[in-house]
């Protein structure tokens, strides 16, 4: 994320009280950001609902192609992002 909106993001977040902003315990001048118990509640649903949509589309594969599936994508993600092995 670009550091020139990260404000923005954070005041959004916390407007819709998904997240708080925190005084940091070993320094004062420093603020840190905290998921509230909305915010934990948020990622929770999310995640479960990806989870579901992900084995809905999958739903043709079973378990064995699944895991080759998986790892043939690491595969060329890790051959675009650190270069070839």
């Amino acid at each position: 994320m670009d550091a020139r909106n990260i404000v923005a993001v954070l005041d959004a977040l916390a407007g819709r009280g998904v997240v708080e902003r925190r005084p940091d315990e070993a320094d004062r001048r420093r603020r840190t950001i905290a998921l509230t118990e909305r915010g934990k509640a948020l990622v929770t649903a999310v995640a479960d609902a990806a989870a579901e949509e992900q084995d809905a589309f999958l739903g043709a594969l079973d378990q064995a192609e699944r895991t080759r599936l998986n790892l043939l994508l690491r595969r060329l993600y890790a051959s675009h992002v650190d270069g070839p092995a």
